[in-house]
């Protein structure tokens, strides 16, 4: 598998810590490849903003017309502005990291992995703010 300059493997046991997860970005690169079957621990830590409202890694529950367009955020069952990973850049390897979880790539392809704000994929202009994100490859 090719993959872009700096993205690599963990073995079990290492782990890439205060990795930046901007609010702003759609797509933030963890420089990490999930192979199939291997499995991870992710923590985060940080504050962002969806325009005025804060939240933290776990996100919240939204305010305004966040409460009527629920529909409109990537990953739908999770939270406004929680910590989501995905594996590539694919909406079916999504899945919610929050403050922090234990993930196992399911999905029997290799491919690296990204985080974002859970936003609106056209509203992602007005968000500010960083989340600092850990992982470790633990099996």
């Amino acid at each position: 598998m090719s993959a872009p300059s700096g993205v690599r493997p963990l073995v079990v046991g290492e782990a890439q810590t205060g990795i930046r997860l901007l609010a702003g970005e759609r797509w933030n690169p963890l420089k990490v490849i999930a192979g199939p079957d291997e499995s991870f621990v992710f923590s985060c830590r940080g504050r962002w903003w969806d325009a005025d409202i804060e939240a933290g890694p776990d996100g919240q529950a939204g305010e305004g017309i966040q409460r009527v367009t629920g529909w409109l955020k990537r990953k739908r069952d999770a939270p406004w502005f929680c910590v989501i990973g995905a594996l590539g850049r694919r909406s079916d390897g999504l899945f919610a990291i929050g403050a922090g979880c234990e993930w196992t790539n399911a999905t029997g392809r290799p491919a690296p992995l990204f985080a974002f704000a859970n936003d609106a994929w056209l509203f992602y202009w007005n968000n500010r703010g960083e989340i600092l994100l850990d992982v470790r490859r633990t099996g």
